[in-house]
């Protein structure tokens, strides 16, 4: 899928972005310490061990251990490139946001994906640089809306799978047959 994302980007550019550090945990309900790992091996490096690498567990993820979240290095970058764009898709929250926090708060795999969502909408209703944003997919609306959020996107669709097989111009099947009529 990488191959092909850049071979697409030199004939159409895009961004496509990828984590460079990821919350993991061994439990998804919240219950078990969390860590920070860098997946680029340098972006958190402590300043004080250079030029010592860093330990193998600020590197690398346990067997046991399930990325939850992206980290607050990826969610930064990718805020900021969303606050410097005109059309912002977005399918699939960045965490495990079902996991809940205490007393109705955002749970502890939620704040890349609310990262997310502030740099699309800003924290006010009049975000200077607010791209126009599609969303789509089952998780993310759920997420939306449970924050209340509908309104401020700019279409908001539950079809996430289907809504990009459309926008890459493939056909549907369920369109294909109304067309037939």
């Amino acid at each position: 899928i990488l191959q092909k994302a850049k071979k697409t980007e030199s004939e159409r550019p895009f961004n496509f972005m990828l984590p460079v550090d990821v919350v993991v945990s061994t439990k998804t309900d919240g219950s078990a310490p969390t860590r920070i790992v860098d997946l680029s091996s340098h972006s958190l490096a402590d300043i004080m061990a250079y030029p010592k690498r860093p330990e193998r567990a600020a590197v690398e993820i346990a067997d046991d251990e399930m990325i939850l979240d992206i980290g607050p290095v990826s969610a930064g970058y990718i805020s900021g490139a969303i606050k410097l764009s005109n059309t912002v898709i977005w399918n699939g929250a960045c965490g495990v946001t079902e996991t809940k926090g205490l007393a109705g708060a955002s749970g502890p795999f939620a704040h890349g994906t609310k990262m997310i969502v502030d740099a699309m909408i800003g924290t006010s209703r009049y975000h200077q640089n607010r791209p126009f944003s599609l969303v789509g997919g089952g998780d993310t609306v759920g997420y939306v809306e449970e924050q209340g959020l509908t309104e401020e996107f700019g279409h908001v669709s539950t079809g996430g799978g289907a809504s990009l097989e459309l926008m890459a111009g493939r056909n549907l099947p369920g369109i294909e047959i109304l067309g037939d009529k």
